[in-house]
């Protein structure tokens, strides 16, 4: 018998697959798969307010990465996601500490293409004057633009969790059929002074990468901990998230993503839940507009899933309209298209074969 995969909502879900001469699924996995199933059904647009911080750890002396620092550096790092679960639309604003100041950034999605906006900020949060200002479209394949590790419990909430390493977050990919095969039950764990059941997905790809999840099977399938592991031994991620009861279900309310390098921490990101609320959201929602006189930069992305770029774009906003443009030594010129110059020449063209069929007819004809 060929291992059967069970599609719950058309999303991902925990399940044990029977085979021939196995058991049946275990109930525990069965039950947690059902309670992600039930998160993923309500598919309502979510919006999330966090707020938190950025702390790098300094790499060891011969790190590639650069020369080792004195101290770890943090940074304030706040954000707010707006997910439409029905439609896979979503709006992302962040505003990241500097060293000078703060760098804003908006990115949205509206199911087609991707629009983003970046701006450097005063620590008093006026714009800083002089710094550059662009606009970016994204178009054609999108699998780049994946959602970081740290901003995952959004997508534990709505019963999504990815079942293999290589399963990523992205435009147009916000939920994925499961792959059951893959997951197996792994004993037990208290955590926070509750009793957690513990599963593990199969080591896939190089390095036989895999997860370890904990799941609090009274709290509607909330995920508390995942651990990302190479051979059983090395850690390269690892998320603790605490849930609380909201008007939503079961939300998590804070978390810590960590980051290891070579087994040792090498930066985490903590974030505290400020509010949750679902909006009813519109097209305008997910949708940027540059300003006038804006630079924009239209990408074309290939196939292949690396970002690379088939066709950019310089383009700038004009009374509404986009028009092409080029820089040349900091100057930005429009670009000249022959377009018109042909548009201007059949029209003169027609005009002339009119003003000559006309004259024809005013010709007197010759006597017969």
């Amino acid at each position: 018998m060929k291992p059967r995969t069970l599609v719950l909502g058309g999303i991902l879900t925990v399940v044990c697959a029977p085979a021939s001469g196995q058991d049946a699924p275990d109930p525990q996995l069965a039950a947690v798969a059902a309670a992600w199933t039930k998160r993923r059904d309500a598919k309502r647009p979510l919006e999330y307010q966090l707020t938190g911080k950025s702390v790098i750890h300094p790499p060891a002396e011969n790190d590639p990465l650069g020369p080792p620092g004195k101290k770890a550096v943090a940074s304030r790092n706040d954000r707010t996601l707006l997910i439409d679960w029905a439609t896979g639309r979503y709006r992302r604003e962040t505003k990241r500490q500097t060293a000078d100041g703060f760098e804003a950034a908006a990115q949205v999605f509206n199911g087609k293409v991707i629009q983003g906006r970046r701006r450097e900020l005063l620590p008093n949060g006026d714009e800083r004057p002089g710094s550059e200002k662009r606009f970016g479209i994204g178009q054609g394949a999108l699998t780049h633009a994946i959602f970081p590790a740290e901003e995952w419990p959004v997508f534990f909430a709505a019963g999504v969790v990815p079942s293999k390493v290589s399963d990523n977050f992205y435009p147009g990919h916000m939920k994925f059929p499961p792959e059951l095969e893959l997951w197996r039950a792994h004993g037990s764990e208290r955590i926070d002074g509750r009793n957690c059941v513990v599963f593990r997905t199969y080591p896939t790809g190089q390095g036989k990468r895999f997860y370890e999840v904990a799941v609090d099977p009274q709290r509607d399938g909330a995920l508390v901990r995942m651990t990302g592991l190479i051979d059983a031994s090395t850690r390269f991620l690892n998320l603790s998230i605490h849930w609380k009861q909201s008007e939503f279900g079961w939300q998590p309310s804070d978390w810590r993503h960590e980051r290891f390098r070579d087994g040792a921490l090498a930066s985490y990101d903590e974030f505290r839940v400020t509010s949750i609320r679902s909006p009813q959201v519109s097209a305008k929602d997910f949708e940027l507009t540059p300003g006038e006189g804006e630079i924009v930069v239209r990408n074309t992305y290939s196939e292949g899933g690396d970002g690379k770029i088939e066709k950019e774009e310089l383009l700038q906003e004009d009374r509404g309209r986009l028009v092409p443009i080029e820089i040349v030594g900091g100057e930005v010129r429009r670009k000249r298209s022959w377009w018109p110059y042909a548009l201007g020449a059949l029209a003169l063209a027609a005009a002339g074969a009119v003003v000559v069929r006309f004259r024809s007819r005013l010709r007197p004809r010759a006597a017969g």
